[in-house]
């Protein structure tokens, strides 16, 4: 129940704020990922969720991008024209289920998805998870309001 509070939470407050943000480029919104603090991207639009890290050589000014969707359902990401090496945490109801690595497009086509419906999915940087100890149970919520530039 905390775990859906917590999710419900952090979609409430980025929909409030969402219409101060002039656009996806500059959408950045402070998530804590098991008390520890995160400047994510948001993709919460299909434009914008098909876009994700695309063409993106290095993250700078933020931790990774957060991928919202408004019911929780299988989603199945890819590394086209992905340039950096990814781990891919899904998230259902504010918890981390589960955490993929997807390559960069050099290493050919992969394709990756969750063994459960999500409604949220971070993508960080290749070995953030790790050093974050990112796990399945770990708990995903807002620290913040949206933090504008």
């Amino acid at each position: 129940m905390l775990a859906i509070a917590l999710a419900a939470g952090i979609f409430s407050i980025y929909m409030r704020d969402k219409e101060k943000i002039n656009s996806f480029v500059e959408d950045k919104f402070s998530i804590k990922v098991d008390e520890k603090n995160l400047v994510v991207k948001i993709a919460d639009s299909a434009e914008e969720r098909a876009q994700g890290l695309q063409n993106v050589q290095k993250l700078e000014g933020y931790d990774g991008m957060l991928f919202i969707f408004e019911e929780k359902e299988i989603v199945t990401f890819w590394n086209k024209n992905t340039l950096l090496d990814l781990d891919v945490v899904w998230i259902s109801d504010g918890k981390v289920v589960g955490v993929d690595f997807l390559p960069n497009q050099t290493q050919g086509t992969v394709i990756v998805q969750p063994s459960e419906k999500v409604n949220m999915v971070l993508e960080l940087p290749h070995g953030k998870a790790e050093e974050l100890k990112i796990t399945p149970g770990t708990l995903v919520s807002s620290s913040s309001p949206l933090q504008l530039d």
